[in-house]
């Protein structure tokens, strides 16, 4: 074995985590509220400069990614031998529990509402459009969550296509990441996860910057137009190296939030780029909330982290699953519902930002309370028993 073993970690506190997974999940939902605005690129033709300032909310979900590593790594790592602490029986089992559950449940949902309400069966030339018709391939391929293969990775209910990436990023994070990690050493493990998950997209950029390559610009392509997101495997790895970072003793972690300054700003004024490269820009963001992450973890008193952990922000990030499963399907529904009334678009908007998406957030609460919170680890469980930001403080990664 000539990996490096975890030597030197100590334990760190990662209650900021929810906070953060509470602001990404909120950021998707108000950046799917301007896309559900009237119809489809209403919000951006008619309303530019709102569309501008929530165009970027998509980055939640590469947030996600780099999160779900982070915390499903900071056990790993504290073990010398990056092992599952109780093994890879229960890392498969709980990782099932946690999640496959609620999404077979807003998977029925979202399917109940399609078919039970009738505006939501037929194109009317809203964003809604992109998730019909509803084929029997594409429910099995929900229901299997490989529906970024089979059936129209965003049809029924768009997000939950990174829902099913995540869970196939699983695997591979147990079954092939860990072993390399372990064997070779985390930074040729990160190399290789680069250059096997961003090749497609460096290939389509040097041939169009030279020209050159250009026996590969097909098949990068054609891997690029299956909205399969392979780069989303890197993120993960990005958390699992911030986990590690993060319990090391020799890591000091000073000035590591100015990447995440600088990151987002550029993206946030640059948005053309993102849309562009939307792989260097979910890499750069996953890098920079990674640095984040080790920051957080090495200045636990800062201003951000008790932001970050106060007890509206934990609670926030323990409904931030439920938020993310079934907020889209009840935005569409909500904006069929004022369609029919010929409001003008600014009074379209306010309704739907006042309104509607108060209103998806409330029944995401019902949601989580109902369902999501019987699937939570038993340490989240207390937590939202307790009702205490002191609790989370204690509690430990998922």
């Amino acid at each position: 074995m000539i990996g490096f073993k975890p030597k030197n970690q100590v334990r760190f506190e990662s209650s900021y985590v929810d906070g953060l997974r509470g602001l990404s999940s909120l950021a998707v939902a108000i950046f799917h509220t301007s896309l559900y605005i009237g119809l489809a690129g209403t919000a951006a033709s008619s309303l530019p400069q709102l569309f501008w300032f929530t165009r970027n909310g998509y980055l939640g979900v590469p947030i996600f990614i780099v999160l779900s590593g982070f915390v499903l790594m900071i056990p790993v790592a504290r073990n010398t031998e990056y092992m599952f602490p109780k093994g890879m029986k229960t890392y498969f089992f709980r990782r099932f529990k946690r999640i496959v559950p609620p999404y077979w449940a807003a998977l029925v949902l979202s399917l109940t509402l399609i078919y039970s309400v009738p505006v939501m069966q037929n194109r009317s030339g809203t964003k809604w459009d992109d998730k019909l018709p509803v084929t029997w391939d594409a429910i099995v391929g929900h229901f299997l969550l490989i529906q970024d293969f089979v059936g129209g990775s965003i049809k029924i209910n768009g997000p939950l296509w990174t829902v099913a990436l995540e869970w196939q990023i699983y695997f591979i994070f147990a079954l092939i990441m860990l072993p390399l990690w372990r064997f070779i050493g985390k930074w040729a493990t990160l190399a290789i996860v680069a250059m096997v998950t961003l090749g497609p997209y460096l290939v389509t950029v040097v041939y169009a910057a030279t020209g050159k390559l250009k026996y590969l610009v097909g098949l990068a392509k054609q891997i690029e137009g299956q909205h399969i997101h392979q780069w989303y495997v890197l993120l993960f790895a990005l958390g699992m190296l911030a986990a590690e970072l993060a319990g090391s003793s020799k890591v000091k972690g000073r000035g590591l939030w100015l990447p995440s300054v600088l990151a987002f700003g550029y993206v946030f004024y640059n948005p053309e780029f993102g849309e562009k490269n939307k792989a260097a820009v979910e890499v750069l963001i996953g890098l920079s909330v990674a640095l984040l992450l080790v920051w957080l973890a090495k200045n636990g008193k800062n201003l951000v982290n008790r932001f970050l952990s106060s007890k509206p922000m934990l609670e926030l990030g323990n409904m931030s699953y439920s938020i993310y499963l079934i907020h889209s399907p009840l935005l569409a529904l909500g904006n069929l519902l004022l369609l029919p009334l010929a409001l003008s678009t600014g009074i379209q908007a306010t309704l739907m930002y006042l309104l509607v998406l108060p209103l998806a957030l409330a029944i995401s609460r019902v949601f989580h309370v109902l369902i999501e919170r019987r699937f939570m680890n038993t340490h989240q469980r207390e937590l939202l028993d307790a009702g205490m930001v002191g609790l989370a403080k204690k509690a430990k990664p998922e």
